[in-house]
């Protein structure tokens, strides 16, 4: 994008930077037959994981800590007498560097930095005239234009143009720039700007292929081969680029939920098409019958997409528990656990599920009579003689290390109200969950529980 930054801001960095390495330069340097700090092992991390480093000189990135160590590439066999006046000019110099680079930060003022603000209107016909010039640099002005909206409507000839050009940048920026100026546009299927940013989702560079699908997120309306066109776009390799597809046809709704029922039949775009029909709600009710077909998955994952997203699509309820139940039994906790949200979804035909529910809460394993209780607090069909068992496994996940189990524990016992009032010490423990959401839930269900207690 086009930015006006603050020259000030890299000066003042750079001042910074030089104060840190002389402040952090060891202050002499050991002889070779010592200890050197250079040949101290650096910890290795607690979990193998690519992006954990351990610091061995906390508080300082790598780029600064290594400007602190000048000098230890030397070679050995220099003398100590050579080693010494080298460090005593290092010194010398780095101490006048940083008086220098001392008084430009305290003398320079701080200036705002206007990186995202937006340019004067007054502007737009130079950015037309760099767009038209074509020169590598104009897809910035095309993309500033469009951060203008509605006050760069002079350009749009301009912009409409840039849509042939030989950069590909260049068009897939002007394309975009359209459908931000000019809201019309988004109505106008098919348009020079949404042939363009279709043609663009072929294009070898992921990086264009990203903007073409951001761009075709404005547009409001689609011609149904228009849309055909952007579901291909779920298999795209580049996940950014397939996950703004299935987000733009979630936003169509239920013109283009023909296309998503393709997607659930591939394997390669399944998880997208679920998680996108499942975002529409009871517009996508028409993909019932193929989303059942998914709950029979091999892959356990879509196996909990697919029972998930058949709870959101609020089905025909009967119908819908019938296909849930037997995922009830699924060797894969996640299958469960999605299956029983999905159950509480479907209104009184959930409650057909107590008996098996209630079955749950002896199961040998936890997690198993957790989702059972759960089940059986949201549903509203704790029968008096399991009452307490309800409230005792409930109040047990409270504890769990897992934030997911703890909230929705907070949610059952929300449920039952003043019948949960035996755990209100527990719940209170959990104001002050770190854990983002687990605080709130927990406040909500005191709430809860003891607004029913008075009543």
């Amino acid at each position: 994008m086009i930015a006006w930054l603050n020259p000030t801001s890299g000066i003042r960095f750079w001042g910074y930077v030089f104060w840190i390495s002389l402040a952090t330069r060891p202050a002499a340097r050991v002889s070779p037959g010592h200890h050197d700090q250079a040949s101290t092992p650096v910890p290795q991390p607690l979990f193998h994981e690519p992006f954990i480093h351990v610091d061995p000189t906390p508080g300082l990135s790598s780029a600064v800590r290594n400007t602190t160590l000048i000098g230890r590439g030397c070679e050995k066999k220099k003398g100590d007498a050579v080693r010494g006046f080298n460090d005593f000019w290092v010194s010398v110099v780095g101490c006048a560097t940083a008086t220098l680079w001392g008084w430009m930060l305290l003398i320079m003022p701080i200036g705002p930095c206007r990186a995202n603000e937006r340019p004067a209107e007054a502007s737009v016909a130079e950015l037309a005239a760099l767009v038209k010039d074509g020169n590598p640099s104009a897809y910035l002005a095309a993309e500033t234009l469009g951060h203008i909206g509605q006050g760069a409507k002079d350009a749009l000839p301009i912009l409409a143009s840039a849509c042939s050009a030989k950069d590909a940048r260049l068009r897939v920026a002007a394309a975009v720039a359209i459908l931000e100026i000019d809201p019309s546009e988004v109505d106008d299927v098919p348009s020079v700007a949404v042939k363009t940013l279709l043609s663009m989702l072929k294009d070898k560079s992921p990086d264009i292929r990203r903007e073409a699908v951001r761009g075709l997120g404005h547009v409001r309306t689609m011609a149904p081969e228009t849309i055909q066109q952007l579901a291909l776009s779920l298999s795209d390799d580049d996940a950014f680029v397939a996950t703004h597809a299935a987000d733009t046809l979630a936003e169509l709704g239920e013109p283009a939920v023909a296309s998503l029922i393709e997607g659930v039949k591939q394997d390669s775009t399944v998880m997208l098409a679920l998680v996108a029909l499942g975002r529409m709600g009871e517009k996508a009710k028409q993909a019932q019958a193929v989303i059942s077909k998914r709950l029979g998955d091999l892959d356990p994952i879509v196996r909990q997409e697919a029972a998930l997203t058949l709870g959101q699509i609020k089905p025909e309820p009967a119908s819908a528990v019938a296909s849930l139940l037997p995922l009830l039994d699924d060797p894969a906790n996640a299958v469960k656990g999605a299956a029983v949200v999905a159950i509480t979804l479907q209104g009184a035909e959930g409650k057909r599920a107590a008996g098996k529910l209630t079955m749950m809460l002896d199961d040998k394993a936890e997690f198993t009579r957790l989702v059972g209780a759960y089940g059986l607090a949201m549903l509203g069909v704790v029968e008096p003689a399991i009452e307490s068992k309800v409230l005792a496994i409930l109040t047990t996940g409270l504890a769990d290390p897992r934030p997911l189990v703890r909230r929705e524990s907070l949610r059952g016992l929300a449920s039952l109200g003043a019948a949960a009032r035996s755990a209100r010490e527990a719940v209170e423990k959990l104001l002050a969950d770190p854990e983002e959401g687990i605080s709130s839930a927990a406040k909500e269900t005191l709430e809860k529980i003891d607004a029913k207690t008075k009543q």
